[in-house]
């Protein structure tokens, strides 16, 4: 480690949305799905629309375990 005073320094990037979204994609979309799960839940649960609020939970559903399933998987093969 140079602790030197003329060692190079490292300097953080500034925030910015495009490079978060890039950076975390996976996580958006796991938190989306989770998302349209418990909207399609309440659509469920409190509206008349019986039959497409049980198609859109069933898919928001599999979705999210699906999602879940990949990151547990690329946490352990990767981290």
């Amino acid at each position: 480690m140079d602790i030197s005073i003329d060692a190079p320094t490292r300097t953080r990037e500034p925030f910015s949305f495009t490079s978060f979204f890039l950076m975390h994609k996976g996580d958006l979309t796991l938190a989306f799905s989770f998302f349209v799960y418990l909207v399609s839940l309440a659509a469920l649960m409190f509206t008349h629309f019986k039959t497409a609020s049980e198609i859109a939970v069933s898919m928001a559903e599999a979705a999210l375990i699906g999602g879940l399933c990949d990151y547990i998987a690329l946490k352990m093969i990767f981290e």
